[in-house]
């Protein structure tokens, strides 16, 4: 690539496009290119970063181990940069940075950023935006991470505390049914037993729905997960606030819908951000539609509201961290954000369509690939 052609790459970079040209001149004059293969690492744990990574093409991530094994907090595509940034503490990462796919980055080496500081106004402000977003991710997927530690509490407590009893384990069959003879007896009323047994089975419905949502003893990996089954516990889960609305919630999934590569967990809370914000932005008695169908090697996802609509202003801001349409007091501004970064941490995509009366998210998640015997790997 000849130094004109890298300028032009520059200037149609996502980040620094919008710098000067001479600073962009200066830029390509200063680094070098890296070609990178899938797997190769980046930067390593514990090793002093190289310096700052202009992601020209391809995709990395960064992967942590936070005790329960190697998780992907963070990646970066096309149009990103990472790396050490102006005025940034930062000597060494937390986990390794891997290639993804094939990649090519465009380096600055550690020792030319204080001359690039000087030289560069425009380009050192961006950069210095950009340390803050990822400020900001870091602390999102933290967040993430202990507030599925959380429910994973939650809900084995309810398993030991409502399961267990309501499945009536200390009682076997013949005992329990003198049980209920002699509780319909007593009270003279024989449809307490049937009550008995449907609230029971309300509840280990329920319980097996949030075992299910926060996925415990998760996978650190991605693995196939059966879409129909993730969808409906998340539904599950969300059913009170949605009868509280009189909202009418849809599920129309495409029959056999195969299955995706990802992490059970983190599509659990992708579905359950979606469509609770959809039930807050429908009116009482609306409706929700949960949509699935195959669209070649993708699976997609459709979440639509009938609510008002997402302004046209505030459309391409909805996942930016800390941003709400919701009333003060309402939302933290995490839950879009958190979203997409889930989405991307999937290998997916995530978009939005909206106009009076119908918004619709569209999530595009890789499908499991067959392997030549015509089975799941």
């Amino acid at each position: 690539m000849t130094a004109p052609d890298l300028v032009d790459r520059l200037a149609a970079h996502k980040t620094l496009g919008r710098a000067p040209r001479e600073e962009l001149t200066w830029l390509a004059s200063h680094g070098s290119l890296r070609h990178m293969h899938t797997g190769e690492v980046l930067s390593a744990k514990g090793v002093q970063i190289e310096g700052l990574f202009v992601v020209l093409s391809g995709r990395i991530a960064i992967f942590v181990d936070r005790g329960a094994g190697l998780h992907k907090i963070m990646e970066w595509r096309e149009g990103d940069v990472t790396g050490l940034l102006p005025y940034s503490r930062l000597v060494s990462p937390p986990g390794d940075t891997v290639a993804q796919e094939p990649s090519t980055l465009l380096t600055i080496q550690r020792d030319h950023l204080g001359e690039m500081i000087r030289e560069c106004d425009e380009v050192t402000t961006i950069l210095v935006h950009t340390m803050l977003d990822r400020a900001r991710a870091f602390t999102s997927s933290d967040l993430h991470d202990e507030k599925m530690i959380s429910l994973g509490k939650l809900s084995a407590g309810l398993a030991h505390e409502l399961n267990n009893p309501a499945s009536a384990r200390a009682v076997d069959g013949p005992a329990l049914n003198a049980v209920l003879r002699w509780a319909a007896a007593g009270c003279s009323v024989r449809g307490l037993a049937s009550e008995i047994q449907e609230a029971a089975t309300r509840i280990s419905g329920l319980v097996l729905a949030i075992k299910g949502f926060t996925h415990m003893d998760q996978a650190t990996v991605a693995e196939p997960v059966d879409l129909a089954q993730s969808l409906s516990n998340t539904v599950a889960v969300l059913k009170a606030k949605a009868r509280s609305k009189a909202a009418a919630v849809i599920v129309n999934l495409e029959p056999d819908l195969p299955r995706v590569l990802g992490f059970v967990g983190e599509l659990n809370q992708i579905w359950a951000n979606l469509i609770d914000n959809a039930l807050d932005a429908i009116p009482d008695s609306g409706r929700v539609e949960v949509l699935a169908n195959r669209d070649h090697q993708r699976v997609v996802v459709l979440i639509v509201d009938n609510g008002t609509g997402i302004p046209d202003e505030m459309r391409e801001r909805i996942f930016d961290p800390f941003f709400t349409t919701k009333p003060v007091g309402h939302g933290t501004g995490l839950g879009l954000d958190i979203v997409r970064r889930l989405v991307r941490h999937n290998d997916g995509d995530i978009t939005v369509e909206s106009r009076p009366g119908r918004t619709e998210f569209r999530v595009v998640l890789p499908m499991v690939e067959f392997g030549s015997d015509g089975v799941e790997p």
